[in-house]
């Protein structure tokens, strides 16, 4: 066996069994989602076959009966008896959320973690202080306790103002004044990556760095400690070069104890490959931990760095929490905000996605002339084919009849398909041959397929789940219609989705929520013929509506044109030539200040 190979599953027994203590329910659900369907139906049935409440309320969850499972937990967290059925309720319900309880009535360990997953950080820290010194109990039930207090309080310790990691690295020959300045070559800090992870963040980074290398500039990149052996993955090579893009892991058997420690740690890695690879600009993407570690290093290295702003983490934080308002005014919403904000300010330069974005961040303090935007962008293969729907659905299987609406993407929660769902239901109920072809997978999965269920309108939606990235134009070219059905939400209202731009270049008109980074696509001005529809979010019969009004051909046909044409003015090329100029004149002012 290759050492590297049992360094990743002596790291990945390791984790789990880390897991197993902290919060053996979310290891269950994050589980669930990474083994094949059939396995996962199979666990389900198995787990709800225990006799007690909680038991149930998790395979309902698991199956995406999210009220049932609610009902369940909330059953068996009547009253004040105790017992591992209503131990297990209260597991479940911080997952599922939505089932108000008595928290005084949780262990510690417990209350900690549903006051830390409300936003509550001061009060958690302070129920597992309590509990530490506290009699009774088993010798592994307190060292679990004071195993995840220095775990959220190194977490916490990092959203605080004053945080800092220390400088790491010496000075490189490059960026001292008077020195021979080498070819371009930049250091990306990505949180995660292609292969092993398929999503916007990574399929983005991917392209934005492929066109880079493209022209001459080196890059490679380092994904966060531990990554991807912590997400289940133990196999791949240390370093995986794709399309000329280098993506290195930082792996290491014995990771540190807390957030600030792992930190640290990935900081002096970086470190020991920037004396390597003498990088002359440093660059990393949202959120603020990569930021914290580059930030570390450039002082070291005395390097100028980037920030890519993709989103907004207190904001996509929020929009999973059950009560929205009660986590915007909370402690870790407002330590969140603050402390993002703080590292913008130290970036020599922000880069973000629109001019939604832009300006949200501008009313953050950040000047408008240290941020540049890098739009969504489109690889050129999109545009290889002209548009035929029924024959690219006739190459993957599909059937060919009927009008096809959908979506390439993550399926979670805020991005609303639950609305469009109940839109095409309304129109099956009116006779109209609509049918749904949802690609990707996510936590929202079951509740999804459930709702299609209980709709009556199963037969007619398909999920594919997970797609390589290569297949994706295929599944733009099968739709009649795109659909961006996201829910009013602040992080639905700032950030830009990847996959419309994408699908725009295929030539697939695209049905979109009204929303500011999404209208900001579709509305070409007062003048112009609009790229796209929109409609009211969350408004399942607005988007019904939308439809009715895209049935005819030459609807679809006029906006598909007018779309493909906007695409053709977002390439990762053109993306890459403005990033490229902005890390000349960065390297440029490092060497002269």
């Amino acid at each position: 066996m290759p050492r590297s190979l049992l360094r990743n599953l002596v790291l990945m027994g390791r984790t789990l069994t880390q897991h197993a203590v902290d919060d053996p329910v979310h290891l269950v659900v994050q589980g669930s989602r990474r083994v094949p369907r059939r396995l996962s139906r199979a666990l389900g049935a198995g787990i709800g076959a225990v006799p007690v409440d909680g038991a149930r309320a998790l395979a309902a969850y698991l199956g995406g009966r999210e009220d049932r499972a609610r009902e369940l937990c909330r059953r068996a967290l009547e009253g004040r008896s105790g017992g591992v059925g209503r131990r297990l309720a209260a597991e479940v319900a911080l997952v599922v959320g939505g089932v108000d309880q008595d928290l005084s009535l949780l262990p510690a360990a417990t209350r900690a973690r549903a006051l830390w997953k409300a936003g509550r950080i001061s009060e958690a820290l302070e129920a597992l202080s309590g509990d530490r010194g506290e009699a009774g109990g088993s010798a592994s039930s307190r060292s679990g306790t004071r195993g995840l207090l220095r775990r959220l309080e190194g977490e916490a310790a990092t959203m605080r103002a004053d945080f800092a990691l220390p400088a790491t690295g010496n000075p490189l020959p490059s960026a001292e004044p008077g020195s021979q300045h080498p070819a371009m070559r930049a250091l990306h800090v990505l949180t995660n990556s292609l292969p092993h992870t398929q999503s916007g963040y990574t399929l983005r980074s991917h392209r934005l760095l492929s066109a880079l290398a493209a022209r001459g500039v080196g890059v490679d990149v380092v994904t966060r400690l531990g990554y991807p052996v912590l997400v289940g993955i133990p196999w791949g090579e240390d370093v995986q070069e794709i399309d000329a893009v280098r993506y290195r892991r930082a792996l290491t058997i014995r990771p540190g104890p807390d957030l600030p420690s792992r930190l640290e740690q990935q900081t002096r890695m970086m470190a020991a490959l920037a004396e390597r690879i003498r990088p002359r600009v440093l660059h990393c993407t949202t959120n603020y931990t990569n930021a914290l570690m580059t930030e570390a290093l450039a002082r070291g290295l005395r390097l100028p760095w980037v920030y890519e702003v993709r989103g907004l983490l207190e904001e996509t934080w929020a929009s999973g929490q059950p009560d929205h308002d009660a986590a915007r005014a909370s402690e870790r919403f407002r330590a969140l905000r603050e402390q993002e904000t703080r590292m913008m300010g130290l970036a020599d330069h922000v880069v973000t996605l629109s001019g939604v974005m832009r300006d949200a961040l501008v009313g953050r303090g950040i000047p408008r002339e240290r941020i540049t935007v890098l739009p969504n962008a489109v690889a050129e293969r999109f545009f290889e084919r002209e548009p035929a729907p029924a024959a690219a659905r006739r190459e993957l299987g599909l059937a060919e009849e009927g009008l096809w609406i959908g979506s390439v993407s993550s399926l979670v929660g805020y991005e609303g398909f639950d609305t469009l769902l109940r839109a095409v239901a309304l129109l099956r109920a009116e006779g109209e041959d609509v049918r749904v072809l949802l690609v990707g997978s996510g936590a929202a999965e079951p509740a999804l397929r459930a709702l299609a269920v209980e709709l009556g309108i199963a037969p007619a939606v398909i999920f594919t789940g997970r797609v390589a990235a290569d297949q994706a134009v295929s599944y733009h070219r099968a739709l009649d219609v795109f659909c961006v059905p996201r829910r009013d939400t602040e992080v639905c209202r700032s950030v830009t989705p990847l996959k419309p731009i994408e699908a725009m270049a295929a030539g697939t008109p695209v049905l979109l929520s009204d929303l500011p980074p999404l209208r900001e696509l579709v509305d070409a001005g007062p003048d112009a013929a609009p790229r796209g529809a929109l409609f009211r979010p969350e408004d399942a019969e607005d988007l019904a509506r939308g439809l009715r009004r895209l049935r005819a051909a030459e609807d679809r046909a006029r906006l598909g044109r007018a779309g493909r044409e906007f695409a053709r003015t977002r390439t990762w090329a053109a993306n890459a030539e403005i990033l490229e100029n902005l890390y000349a004149r960065l390297a440029s002012e490092a060497v002269n200040r």
